[in-house]
């Protein structure tokens, strides 16, 4: 397995060590730990799941306190996290703990998950340079291969050969629609309520390149369960600020 990681990393690096005296693997180690230690820092970041695409913006101390806002279109969820405990504040809730959450159903299941877990990038800069093997230095820029171990924990699953990204093809004041064409022909379809009230969304077929005639399966992704066949079109209740995704397969 010869999967690659790219850490662009100067701010980390920059005067961590003696060159004479380190290995890029040491400058990466030794940057990262450095950053760590500052009072504060923060950063940007743009994530990819499946081909749909979110942003988020984190700052973080010393003492382990993590502040991160996550957009997706244009909701932001906020929450402040320290030792895979926090607090979160979703689009038109209150803040809730972590442990509220992990009682409530659906996609919020997998920002919790996430949240648990969380790593600033100091921390998570240190923790892929114990994953991969020898670094190597290309200006500013680190590089190496995973460790076959290091690749199978990192790498994500949204490995979908065809490597398209997801796109919105309908927008219908609050209520949007966003296809990812997969490579077996399928669709990965999702349904995203902005709006303050909870009620259904449709995909038509014609929407995500099909023929109305068309009979597909439909199977919800986030309940792990086929839905069964669908000619035209397919609707579903979507809680507000919710997300139903779901497969498309004819």
């Amino acid at each position: 397995m010869k999967t690659k990681i790219l850490l662009s990393i100067l701010t980390l690096a920059s005067g961590s060590l003696p060159a004479a005296e380190s290995s890029p693997k040491d400058e990466v180690i030794a940057g990262a730990k450095k950053l760590a230690e500052k009072e504060n820092y923060g950063w940007n970041s743009t994530n990819a799941f499946s081909g749909f695409t979110s942003t988020s913006e984190g700052k973080a101390n010393k003492d382990g306190v993590i502040y991160l806002a996550v957009t997706f279109g244009d909701n932001t969820t906020e929450a402040y996290l320290k030792g895979g405990k926090g607090a979160v504040k979703q689009p038109d809730h209150e803040w809730q703990s972590l442990t509220e959450l992990e009682n409530e159903e659906g996609p919020i299941q997998f920002l919790v998950r996430r949240l648990q877990t969380f790593k600033a990038p100091a921390d998570q800069a240190q923790d892929l340079a114990s994953k991969t093997k020898e670094i190597k230095k290309e200006g500013e820029n680190y590089s190496s291969d995973f460790t076959d171990a290091g690749a199978k924990e990192v790498i994500a699953v949204d490995q979908d050969p065809l490597g398209m990204q997801g796109r919105k093809v309908k927008d219908n004041g609050p209520q949007e629609v966003w296809m990812k064409p997969l490579a077996d022909g399928s669709r990965a379809v999702i349904l995203f309520n902005r709006g303050t009230e909870a009620g259904p969304i449709t995909v038509a077929w014609e929407d995500i390149g099909y023929p109305d005639h068309l009979s597909a399966a439909v199977r919800d992704l986030w309940q792990k369960k086929d839905l069964g066949k669908f000619t035209g079109k397919f609707s579903a209740p979507v809680a507000s600020h919710g997300v139903v995704m779901v497969t498309v397969r004819p």
